[in-house]
């Protein structure tokens, strides 16, 4: 599976990313290695990438820290953190208004989508809006089920905080 912004595998990995989570070869890049389209390989670092960005956005004190990472994977982090900026400094924390300063005319300053029609830039700012919404509407209802005891949280963070988990690669 690859995206139009040339992200590839389960968890959507873009080179620069993959590389810095150990799917790819730090130096050689994705030419040579890539390990996107493994699933343990990519979950594991998916896991690891959103838990720096729950991470990065709580230590700064946003109540709406979940979303803000959310539309980070999604959409990049360098477009959630210049909404942010775009946004009055007293609203900063809500997501409601921090989206609202996610345009195609902010995309269009990204490289990753300069080139995009004005039509893909609308739809990837209704994707990286409403993605957040999605995923947390299946935490609420994962969590809501009957059958939850926990262990599948525990399991979860076990794969976050893999510090034995290497990238794979021989430095």
């Amino acid at each position: 599976i690859k995206s139009p912004t040339g992200c590839v595998g389960l968890l959507q990995f873009c080179s620069g990313a993959a590389k810095d989570y150990g799917l790819c070869h730090p130096t050689l890049g994705c030419s040579e290695y890539d390990y996107r389209t493994d699933p343990e390989k990519s979950i594991n670092a998916g896991a690891r990438y959103l838990d720096v960005l729950l991470n990065r956005y709580k230590k700064k004190g946003y109540a709406d820290y979940e979303e803000f990472a959310l539309a980070s994977y999604n959409g990049g982090l360098g477009v959630v953190d210049k909404a942010i900026f775009n946004t009055a400094k007293q609203e900063r924390g809500s997501w409601e208004k921090v989206k609202e300063q996610i345009t195609p005319d902010l995309l269009s300053s990204f490289s990753t989508y300069g080139s995009w029609t004005l039509t893909q830039r609308k739809n990837k700012v209704k994707e990286i809006t409403t993605y957040p919404g999605l995923v947390l509407g299946f935490k609420k209802q994962f969590l809501s089920q009957s059958s939850f005891s926990g262990k599948e949280l525990s399991v979860i963070r076990s794969v976050q905080s893999c510090n034995e988990c290497g990238d794979g690669f021989d430095n």
